[in-house]
């Protein structure tokens, strides 16, 4: 035999034997591990910190007034207009609701009946009475800066301020500040 024939038959047979010895278990073989991928939880969307107009109705915001934008300027509005009856007790309503539904908002002394907010619950406290009052069948509100806009058609809106500086909340006459002929929102 040849020296390219032996090598050439030492190579056939170490081929054999690894070739045998495929699909074989040992002892140092490794066991398969599953992996396992988490499936990040889904990002929560952020309540709106604001609900100021224009808004689109988005979560924590009231919906879009169905009477449409009124064709006011909001510009020279009368102050202490005569309040439309119906809705400054429509605001006054929800303004006591919300102290009674949001206790971690504001506060109601019992004894004095003075209702208080604090400066870094207004916000959301006013975005709960906007939400409220959108929730009446004939009235849109939206929150304008330091004031709550409501209306009840285009003819007109009021502006309500129902709160001073010192945080404490007003639900009489004092808290209307203007109105707005024909309505700006």
């Amino acid at each position: 035999m040849s020296r390219a024939q032996v090598v050439s038959l030492v190579a056939l047979i170490a081929a054999g034997l690894a070739f045998s010895y495929c699909g074989t278990s040992t002892t140092t073989s490794t066991t398969p591990v599953a992996v396992v991928v988490a499936t990040p939880a889904p990002t929560p969307v952020p309540a709106p910190t604001d609900c100021e107009l224009p808004h689109d109705g988005g979560p924590g915001c009231a919906p879009p007034c169905y009477l449409g934008p009124g064709t006011g300027s909001g510009v020279n509005c009368p102050l202490h207009g005569k309040a439309d009856p119906f809705l400054f007790n429509a605001v006054a309503q929800a303004v006591t609701d919300q102290v009674a539904a949001n206790p971690n908002l504001a506060s109601h002394d019992p004894v004095t009946g003075i209702i208080t907010v604090s400066g870094a619950n207004r916000l959301a406290f006013f975005n709960a009475v906007v939400n409220e009052l959108n929730t009446m069948p004939t009235i849109c509100a939206a929150k304008n800066g330091l004031e709550i806009a409501v209306k009840d058609t285009n003819a007109y809106s009021e502006q309500y301020k129902f709160w001073l500086t010192t945080g404490v909340v007003r639900t009489d006459s004092g808290m209307l500040t203007a109105t707005c002929t024909p309505a700006w929102f």
